[in-house]
């Protein structure tokens, strides 16, 4: 069984993700913990008392944008609920407090390497079977594998296999190769070159994806024309004086946008008649350098031509920030000279202080945080580069839209850059491509500022009772536990704020993510070619589930399953051979009616009566005779053994047919346990005693592959080896035959 329910994201605009998957025996998987800028905790309740497994990039990288978000605004802190105020209220006869909206203590910076020090990692590529909660059923072989998405640094095309069910969840993913980020996994990943899906993402009985994108049309010229046409938007700008505001997500997308503008630099630095050899270049971020250092240590998730680089760089020649640029071959790919890592908001303020009037004319490019512009280092840069039209603001992505219906900044701004309404700009390149510039005309931008405040009267008073209440019900669910609540000083009120107005390939498939139109459009065009494929003529025969957010689906594997019974001859020559977990025969029989299979045992005279009496009924049935209940006969199936006439020829087909999945990390722990010495050398090989290699491709081959010596007794020993690894290989996998 396997029932899939979107509980945020589906069909829709937020950027927010979360989907559970119920496998059989009542096994739940919670995937993804998406949030969006409308910090509605709401959106977190399923997230409760769940056992958290993610990458390694994820944890770190996650680490530093929850540290950034929360220092940047109190709208992140977890507001008290309006009704548990009203209850305490009523209780004590005060009047409600509705108005304001009750804030707990942020957790500080050390609070949240504690929570995310509780993810359990997962490595890459590595098949992992997760422990299961004090409250949740038994597991029986849940394995999760976690395959590079392309998008991000640890994001993640998972594959969970259960039983029969093997599912690919791939919301988010990108199939092409930039500058820091690999290609998605499909094919192999980077270096691979590989013209097919490898085998663990092939053939899914179910695949979940995103629609978001799916209407989009790939940029002619691909990635290079569009790095091309960013640096000649930034040249076009800092040639006129004015700054770059990128707004960037301080976790993901950043590392390309930094490696990319860092390298342009390096690139102009030489050209006396570049625009961009005098323009500051500037990393806006609260943690910015936390985020490049763990980047450092995550090279398996990057670009080949990365690797490669940090390679050339691992003698200890790094150079640090700020080199006069005479050894920038040498320099390593995140060890910046033309960047300058802004972390504190006294330096942002010396930024701000360059006005209109006395900026420097050789212009900036900052790259700040957040995308959505509505906090950070960017929703701060925005409301004083508005003032000058020099200035331009560069959008890398669509913008999301969260549910609640009200856009972010940069939402707002990207509608008015698809209006258009008040001109567009149109310069020429280097290359003499056209350059689009829209202006924003003067429109009044509303930016909304959420700030702290203290609680005085009634407020203070409902808050100390409320707090009174907690802890009462704490003491008495938790008797002997202690817990930690928050003191009177750690609430604040953020019920005031200040605005202004500034100018400026599976048949089975399932969707989340993306708009209404965006979804419709993908799941018509996969009925299509999943039709095509199977040769049928009505898409219907294609099941491609579009659920909405709360809509729970069945995609199980076995609504194409039969039901039949096994003969009593048949089950006793059966032969069972356990791997992980499940019981593996092959089975050679004939299917043969309920009652023909009842008078086996019998003469032929008994058995052609049987049969005789079995087709007058069924036809008196179809009659609708008198002797009839007018049901129609329900034969059911029955397999059981061949005739003996017909056990030799189906024999003499029947081929030997291994069984399994062979993980090397397994054979690896096998072979130390009976003695030998085995490691893991360069990408998935394993090697026995230093004799013996064994790999295993991307189609589910193994490869053993012995090495050849002159010495015939250590010959000897190695022929020992191979033959050993090979045992310990075969007994790994289930080898079953026809019978």
């Amino acid at each position: 069984m396997f029932t899939f329910c979107p509980l945020q994201g589906a069909c829709s605009e937020s950027a927010a993700s979360q989907s559970i998957l119920e496998l059989d025996g009542g096994v739940k998987v919670l995937i993804d913990l998406g949030w969006d800028e409308s910090f509605d905790v709401e959106k977190l309740k399923a997230l409760e008392k769940i056992p958290v497994y993610a990458t390694r990039p994820v944890i770190d990288l996650g680490r530093t944008l929850t540290q950034d978000l929360y220092s940047s605004t109190p709208r992140a802190a977890t507001t008290i609920p309006h009704d548990s105020l009203s209850e305490v209220a009523y209780s004590y006869s005060q009047q409600p407090t509705t108005g304001s909206n009750f804030l707990l203590q942020a957790p500080t910076p050390e609070e949240i390497t504690r929570y995310f020090s509780l993810i359990q990692p997962l490595k890459y590529s590595q098949p992992h079977e997760p422990l299961p909660s004090p409250f949740s059923p038994p597991l029986n072989g849940l394995t999760i594998t976690a395959f590079n998405a392309g998008h991000t640094l640890g994001g993640t095309i998972w594959h969970i296999q259960h039983g029969l069910e093997s599912i690919v969840y791939a919301v988010d993913w990108n199939q092409a190769r930039e500058n820091v980020f690999a290609g998605a996994a499909w094919l192999g990943g980077a270096g691979a070159g590989g013209a097919e899906v490898i085998e663990q993402l092939r053939k899914p009985t179910a695949l979940i994806c995103s629609s978001r994108g799916a209407d989009r049309n790939a940029p002619s010229g691909g990635r290079r024309k569009r790095d091309e046409q960013l640096i000649d938007m930034i040249k076009l700008c800092v040639s006129r004086g004015g700054t770059v505001l990128i707004p960037a997500d301080s976790s993901g997308r950043v590392l390309e946008l930094a490696y990319l503008l860092e390298h342009a630099w390096r690139l102009e630095a030489g050209k006396t008649d570049s625009a961009l050899r005098a323009a500051k270049l500037y990393l806006a971020g609260r943690n910015v350098s936390s985020t490049l250092r763990y980047a450092r240590s995550m090279l398996e998730w990057m670009d080949d031509n990365i690797v490669r680089e940090f390679e050339a760089t691992a003698d200890g020649q790094r150079k640090a920030n700020g080199n006069d640029g005479k050894h920038a071959k040498d320099a390593a790919p995140f060890d910046f000279r033309f960047m300058r890592l802004v972390e504190r908001e006294a330096q942002i303020r010396k930024l701000l202080s360059q006005t209109s009037e006395n900026v420097r004319s050789d212009g900036r490019v900052i790259v700040a945080s957040d995308n959505s512009l509505e906090w950070g280092f960017s929703h701060e840069l925005l409301r004083e580069l508005a003032k000058d039209s020099r200035n331009l603001l560069i959008l890398t992505d669509k913008p999301s839209l969260a549910q609640s219906g009200q856009p972010s900044i940069a939402r707002i701004l990207w509608d008015w850059w698809q209006e258009r309404r008040d001109g567009v700009s149109i310069d020429q390149s280097d290359s003499n491509d056209s350059i689009e510039l829209v202006y924003g005309g003067g429109r009044a931008l509303t930016v909304t500022d959420a700030r702290r405040q203290g609680l005085e009267g009634d407020e203070l008073s409902t808050y100390q009772q409320w707090l009174a209440t907690q802890r009462q019900l704490q003491s008495t669910l938790n008797a002997g536990v202690a817990g930690s609540l928050e003191a009177p000083a750690d609430v604040g009120d953020d019920g005031s704020s200040e605005s202004s107005s500034d100018s400026g390939e599976s048949d089975n498939e399932q969707q989340v993510g993306g708009s209404q139109e965006e979804t419709t459009t993908l799941a018509a065009d996969c009925k299509k070619l999943l039709a095509a494929r199977i040769g049928a003529s009505d898409e219907s025969a294609v099941d491609v589930f579009t659920p909405e957010v709360g809509t729970t689906v069945d995609a199980s594997v076995d609504t194409n399953a039969w039901v039949v019974k096994l003969g009593d001859s048949l089950v006793k020559k059966l032969k069972w051979q356990n791997l992980r977990g499940l019981g593996i025969v092959t089975i050679t029989g004939q299917l043969l009616g309920e009652s023909h299979a009842i008078s086996e045992s019998t003469g032929s005279n008994k058995r052609l009566k049987t049969a005789s009496n079995d087709d007058s009924a069924a036809f008196k049935g179809e009659e609708g005779g008198e002797d009839s209940d007018n049901r129609a006969v329900e034969v059911v199936p029955v397999l059981d053994t061949l005739p003996l006439s017909m056990v030799s020829a189906v024999r003499s087909v029947a081929q030997p047919l291994h069984v399994g999945d062979l993980r090397l990390t397994d054979l690896r722990r096998a072979m130390q346990s009976t003695g030998y010495t085995a490691e893991f050398r360069g990408e998935g090989t394993l090697v026995i005693n230093g004799a013996v290699a064994v790999r295993k491709t991307n189609m589910g081959r193994i490869e053993v592959e012995s090495v050849g010596v002159a010495d015939p007794s250590a010959m000897m020993q190695q022929r020992s080896t191979f033959y050993e690894v090979k045992r310990m290989i075969y007994d790994g996998l289930a080898v079953v035959a026809g019978a």
